[in-house]
């Protein structure tokens, strides 16, 4: 996809986010199995609004990577979130 891409001279972008166990909305269950989850190491977990907020990002440009594994959409998603919330 990336190859195909980058054929495209511009008019086809392609971006991924490969999250691990996406935790937050989905009701009690779906917390308890992240929590689980995340503690014994099985799965990496992000919360939805971290991988929303990540995926926003690379939309918009603001985000370089092409490919974002889960720990740099948590991080990226954290960022993008706090800066919303100091209005930047």
């Amino acid at each position: 996809m990336l190859d195909y891409a980058a054929t495209c001279k511009g008019t086809v972008e392609a971006l991924f986010a490969r999250p691990g166990y996406i935790t937050g909305a989905g009701g009690i269950m779906r917390g308890v199995m992240g929590v689980a989850m995340s503690l014994v190491g099985l799965v990496p977990t992000a919360d939805v609004k971290e991988v929303s907020a990540a995926v926003l990002d690379m939309a918009l440009g603001k985000t370089d990577a092409e490919i974002l594994p889960n720990d740099d959409l948590v991080r990226v998603g954290r960022a993008a979130l706090e800066r919303e919330a100091n209005g930047v």
